[in-house]
């Protein structure tokens, strides 16, 4: 409860033209998902890839082509041997509709089809993964600001013990009772316990700023946090984390799309093997104004119209392109195989990682449980020390080495409940269920 006050009068000191809010890691981890730049731009990837994922994108359905083309010429025909003299001018215009559709390409569009819907899963699978990493940090820089500021209030604690020890080495030399050499210590040690603050309030400051650049909001603005740095031991079981990974560890579920597309790939290089059918019909029609002079002097002004039908098929078979179709399947299976080496290559390394993260997460919960423990020694002790001091059995400078010391150690016990909560986090990201554990 104490160090609570302390860390609440602190952040109260540091009012600015902001107002403080309560700020929970909950409401952290909202604000970061509303805003971050990164997540608002893999949503508007999601989007273009949806867009994408269409029959019609994939060349399903036939195009429509409309044309319009209009000529007009003015002549002035002077030769006597020619039918019609004089000046005369001639206007056609012709519409156009064409359309063009693949009966067969040797399925081609059914794999630029499903190519497509796997780039769709890409797009959201690379969501994810921003998603998890922006959870994750928000997650350690809200309990690193906790943590930093519990170390400030320790440090200022340190400060006021080396400025009374300061102040009576002072008194005593003033009365004679001292020896220079001994203020002299004593105001180096007060020296060094001031610049440990002012660093410290630098380190909370921009742990303050890291945060708020997660969330998106103002760098200054200042916040009252309101959950404490505790550690609550989750019941994790290092087989079933190791099963959740390998079903939804985000990046390797982005590795198996990559998989997938590879095959695809081949696929579309097999599709060269095979004949391609196109149908293209279509009409047009013409129509056609003459206005002109006979060598009788007689005006021609005529009109007409021709309308042509057609529907025509094109097979189109590749006989020889000197081996590019055979090189692009033997590269598509090449490919099929680096993608599953990849596979198996980030299958051992999330393994590695999780066994590596799982027994420091036990270590760091045997850690905690050991520093808990001392903490309860050093409450008691400080009692015990202060009762002492009471009584006069021990001297005011004894007295302080017990209050440094339980200093240290409570400082000590919170930096082992933010390396739980740290672990645990990073244990959640790796097998796939951070996002689940804040909904």
């Amino acid at each position: 409860m104490r160090y609570y006050i302390l860390i609440v009068a602190f952040f109260l000191s540091f009012a600015n033209t902001y107002a403080q809010a309560p700020l929970s890691v909950g409401d952290a981890v909202e604000l970061a998902l509303s805003n971050n730049f990164q997540i608002l731009i893999a949503g508007k990837n999601i989007e273009i890839a949806n867009n994408n994922f269409s029959k019609g994108q994939a060349g399903y359905y036939p195009s429509i082509t409309f044309k319009l083309n209009n000529s007009n010429t003015l002549t002035d025909n002077q030769d006597p041997s020619s039918f019609i003299n004089g000046l005369f001018s001639s206007s056609r215009v012709t519409p156009t509709i064409d359309l063009q559709w693949v009966l067969f390409d040797g399925l081609r569009i059914r794999a630029n089809y499903e190519q497509l819907g796997k780039l769709s899963e890409l797009s959201e699978g690379n969501e994810i993964v921003i998603l998890q990493s922006t959870v994750q940090g928000v997650i350690l820089s809200y309990y690193n600001i906790l943590l930093q500021a519990e170390r400030l209030a320790s440090n200022r604690e340190v400060l006021e013990l080396s400025k009374d020890r300061y102040a009576y080495f002072e008194n005593r030399k003033n009365l004679g009772t001292a020896v220079t050499f001994d203020l002299v210590q004593a105001k180096n040690a007060m020296l060094n316990d001031s610049t440990i603050v002012i660093g410290q309030r630098l380190e909370l400051s921009k742990a303050i700023r890291e945060l708020n650049r997660l969330m998106v909001i103002d760098l200054e603005t200042r916040w009252m946090f309101s959950d404490s740095l505790k550690a609550v031991p989750a019941p994790y079981e290092y087989s079933v984390l190791k099963e959740s990974m390998l079903s939804s560890n985000a990046n390797l579920r982005i590795q198996f799309v990559n998989q997938e597309l590879k095959n695809i790939a081949l696929k579309q290089g097999k599709a060269g093997l095979y004949p391609s059918l196109i149908l293209n019909p279509g009409a047009s029609y013409t129509y056609s104004h003459f206005d002109g002079t006979l060598p009788s002097g007689d005006a021609v002004i005529t009109d007409g119209s021709t309308t042509n039908y057609y529907a025509n098929l094109a097979l189109s078979f590749n006989l020889y392109n000197g081996g590019k179709t055979r090189r692009t399947i033997k590269n598509a299976r090449i490919d099929i195989d680096i993608a599953q080496l990849t596979t198996n290559q980030l299958k051992q390394s999330l393994e590695a990682e999780l066994a590596n993260q799982f027994n420091t997460w036990q270590v760091m919960l045997e850690a905690l449980l050991i520093a808990r423990e001392n903490l309860e020694s050093a409450e008691l002790n400080i009692q015990i020390a202060t009762e002492k001091y009471k009584n006069g059995s021990i001297t005011s400078f004894e007295f302080r080495d017990v209050q440094k010391t339980y200093l240290l150690v409570s400082l000590t016990k919170l930096q082992a409940e933010y390396n739980v909560i740290a672990t645990q986090t990073d244990l959640l990201r790796l097998s796939g269920n951070i996002l689940r554990e804040i909904e």
